[in-house]
């Protein structure tokens, strides 16, 4: 069954790794994890950094790849390649969780942990790691969009603040209307773009 960490900093996703894994209790093996999050960007950059510091104060190896562009079946591909390697543990932000089931269940397969970032309740994974609490997060996003509307108009749902805000939760809460009514009158419109509308 998977277990959700919440993690404040992606500079300690590589501590977290050893420790609910338990690879972290016997270091005479040099263990190795990879680290594939979904493109190479600034912000995975940083991640990359923060890995780089904890590995180091660790003692473990690890190394970051990540395709171009978000391409899952690239990632699939890159996760494969770690499998095939043989490290200890993937941690991996996906960029289609369903795509990846069956390449997780591969590494499980070889005796290989299974770290997700970004997707709670992943199939075949064995632990996820957060640095927010989701929920919490969409709904300051929220109240700070219902500040800028002065407490009137409509959210065409769909962006990344929703996302952010029914990722940590199966009830979908932040979606419920009650919510945007508390969040100073706000309502919510379907759509399948990321715009704001507002009504006057």
């Amino acid at each position: 069954m998977q277990k959700s960490w919440l993690c404040r900093s992606f500079g300690r996703l590589a501590l977290g790794v050893l420790v609910v894994s338990g690879l972290g209790t016997a270091l005479a093996k040099e263990y190795q994890f990879a680290v594939i999050p979904k493109l190479r960007a600034p912000w995975f950059n940083r991640l990359e950094v923060g890995t780089k510091k904890a590995a180091q104060d660790l003692g473990v190896k690890t190394y970051m790849q990540a395709p171009a562009s978000a391409d899952e079946a690239e990632q699939a591909r890159l996760i494969q390649d770690a499998i095939r390697r043989g490290v200890d543990a993937v941690l991996v932000v996906p960029n289609n969780a369903q795509s990846l089931e069956p390449v997780f269940a591969q590494a499980k397969q070889a005796g290989i942990v299974v770290i997700t970032h970004e997707s709670p309740n992943q199939k075949n994974a064995d632990f996820d790691i957060e640095m927010i609490d989701n929920e919490k997060f969409g709904q300051a996003a929220l109240e700070l969009l219902a500040q800028g509307l002065g407490g009137k108009g409509d959210f065409a749902g769909g962006g990344s603040v929703l996302r952010h805000c029914d990722v940590g939760s199966d009830s979908i809460a932040c979606n419920d209307l009650e919510l945007f009514s508390a969040t100073a009158g706000l309502g919510v419109k379907p759509s399948n773009g990321n715009q704001l509308k507002i009504d006057e």
